[in-house]
């Protein structure tokens, strides 16, 4: 029983160690995240997007995030470099006037020294565009 009882804690010491060890080896490697930020207004009758402002971030490849579920009544964006998706769609809820802010992971294709294109489109609760804009930026690390 005593032997039984050591082999246990062994293996549950080695399983803490080995995630330890896959944990930080993910997190050392670095992904680029563009922190986009969408100046929408709107009033009852019409919703204008004002300004696209980006910058560039690295972040843990662990802690990178993912696109999602596309949200109604919404804000959607997606990055483009050289016509080439570098990212997935993602979207946040649209709450009226106001600026808001994505944090969108790019792909490896991405890269820094080319302008990209951020596509942004607002829709209506029944997933119509009523709002759509487009601007070229390069991105800077922050």
């Amino acid at each position: 029983m005593n032997t039984f009882v050591k082999m246990v804690a062994i293996i549950i010491l080695v399983i803490i160690v080995l995630t330890g060890i896959f944990y930080i080896g993910g997190s050392i490697k670095s992904s680029k995240v563009a922190n986009i930020t969408i100046f929408i207004e709107s009033n009852n009758e019409s919703t204008n997007i004002t300004n696209i402002e980006g910058n560039l971030e690295r972040v843990p490849k662990i802690s990178l995030p993912r696109g999602g579920n596309l949200v109604a009544p919404g804000i959607a964006v997606t990055i483009r470099q050289n016509m080439i998706p570098v990212s997935d769609w993602y979207s946040l809820p649209l709450n009226g006037t106001g600026a808001y802010n994505l944090k969108i992971g790019l792909d490896e294709s991405f890269s820094e020294d080319k302008q990209i294109a951020v596509y942004v489109q607002v829709v209506n609760n029944r997933s119509e565009k009523m709002e759509s804009a487009q601007k070229e930026l390069l991105l800077k690390l922050r």
